[in-house]
């Protein structure tokens, strides 16, 4: 994990062109523009080579538009995500990439810094589900690749993966309200989506020219063939009401396989 010295995540802070704005200050029209950097290792299993060679960093970058803000501070905001191509792809890679991995959708912001976004999961379930009986493998593969294309599919996974990737923020964001003391030590449990995460204070810092309350996250998940552990460190201006730092590691490990699967991922605000 970085250190704070490094500023290696910036996240969810609001500006404008004349600076941070508080979250009262949020208004219609106003752009927000963030990057994810992420990395990816596969370890242990045995799986083909090729699958254990360094993978490449992959950098997302969320343009989010303010499209309206409600009198109690709630931000409705339609997000445009882009992915950079990695080096080395050719052209038709790139052409395809870029096809399949910019998409737009909607969230809300809160006005505590919690983003909500609406996944219909009936997608992943058709995306997922086995070939139809009486369907050729070449019917099967034209329906898939239609499904990929499609706007609303795109939405959708765009949608999912800024929930995922905020999920700690989240835990944060979405239960501040309810604290009557943010000191060093304090713990709760928080609910996001039906997961369970473990938030304590750790103490006071300054970060990105914020003064912000430091609080470690931590969640772990046992499903059928494996689990999945996160780990997240977030800064949260208490007087902004947002959320303006997140880096986060996470660690799930395939029990009937052995394969071991390893993200760390930051934001960072674009100023």
């Amino acid at each position: 994990m970085r250190t704070m010295s490094l500023a290696f995540v910036t996240f969810f802070s609001v500006v404008t062109c004349t600076g941070i704005a508080s979250a009262a200050s949020l208004k219609a029209g106003d752009t927000l523009t963030y990057t994810m950097t992420s990395h990816t290792s596969i370890s242990g299993g045995n799986l083909p080579a090729q699958a254990y060679k360094a993978q490449p960093t992959v950098v997302t970058t969320f343009t989010m538009e303010i499209k309206a803000v409600d009198a109690d501070g709630t931000g409705h905001v339609h997000v445009k995500r882009h992915r950079e191509p990695p080096p080395g792809m050719v052209a038709w890679q790139v052409a395809a990439l870029e096809k399949q991995a910019n998409a737009e959708c909607d969230v809300t912001l809160t006005k505590y810094g919690g983003v909500l976004a609406a996944v219909d999961d009936s997608y992943q379930t058709s995306q997922a589900s086995a070939k139809p009986d009486g369907m050729s493998l070449a019917q099967y593969r034209d329906q898939i690749v239609a499904q990929a294309n499609d706007p609303g599919y795109r939405a959708n996974e765009a949608a999912r993966e800024l929930k995922g990737d905020f999920a700690a923020g989240n835990a944060v964001a979405l239960s501040v309200a309810r604290r009557k003391s943010l000191g060093p030590g304090d713990g709760w449990k928080a609910v996001v989506d039906g997961a369970a995460y473990d938030v304590r204070v750790t103490g006071k810092a300054p970060f990105e020219g914020h003064s912000t309350t430091v609080f470690d996250v931590k969640s772990g998940t046992e499903f059928q063939s494996g689990s999945t552990t996160a780990d997240a460190t977030v800064y949260y201006d208490v007087t902004m009401q947002r959320v303006v730092g997140i880096y986060s590691a996470t660690h799930t490990k395939i029990q009937i396989t052995g394969m071991e699967n390893s993200t760390t991922s930051d934001f960072v605000l674009q100023q």
